[in-house]
């Protein structure tokens, strides 16, 4: 057979042919084409410190997974999604696809990460290796600064000074078209200090 068809397998009974005996004799010859399915499995690693800070959880990551096979550029699509648990690795297997396809997967949604990794191409070799596909989003921190300046005719008067003031900090950040708090705490800092804290998050 010159031509399998991308089958993964082609068998011809019998393998060294037939010999034609006289004029009015048949010959059957049987070509079998096996056609094999497999998987991918594909993780997503997040890392960095808004995923330290417990800041991820809950994000939704989505993906389109295209795959050609024999010529034909979409002969298996899927789009899939992950939700982020908090463990910092989550994966999805995703099953019938032909064996032979080479498949693209693309990450649609980042969940709010700072860049959208870039697409990963693989082939899925056989019907019993799992492919396996690990996109990585990185969740940035950075640093709040905060100062309590004092001014007026005392401001540099020692029980001025002593005093202490209370700070209601509270950070927000939109993921999916949702905005939610994710961090939110009050600080107590004395006039003309300043504090710095960080884990928070960079949108």
């Amino acid at each position: 057979e010159t031509v399998n068809g991308g089958a993964t397998t082609v068998v011809v009974d019998p393998a060294n042919g037939l010999t034609l005996d006289s004029e009015d004799g048949e010959l059957e010859i049987t070509v079998t084409n096996t056609f094999e399915l497999g998987k991918l499995r594909l993780y997503k690693d997040v890392t960095g410190a808004g995923q330290e800070a417990g800041m991820t959880e809950g994000n939704v990551y989505k993906f389109d997974i295209v795959c050609s096979f024999n010529g034909k550029a979409d002969a298996f699509k899927k789009s899939v999604e992950i939700v982020d648990d908090g463990s910092g690795q989550m994966y999805t297997d995703i099953e019938g696809i032909p064996v032979g396809a080479e498949c693209t997967v693309t990450e649609t949604d980042n969940g709010g990460a700072d860049e959208t990794p870039a697409p990963e191409i693989r082939v899925i070799v056989d019907k019993d290796t799992t492919v396996i596909f690990c996109l990585e989003n990185v969740f940035s921190a950075g640093t709040v600064e905060l100062a309590k300046v004092l001014t007026g005719d005392a401001k540099d008067d020692p029980f001025v000074l002593d005093l202490e003031f209370e700070v209601q900090v509270t950070c927000e950040v939109e993921v999916n078209d949702v905005r939610g708090v994710v961090y939110s705490d009050k600080h107590v800092i004395k006039g003309g200090h300043g504090i710095g804290h960080g884990q928070f998050e960079v949108e």
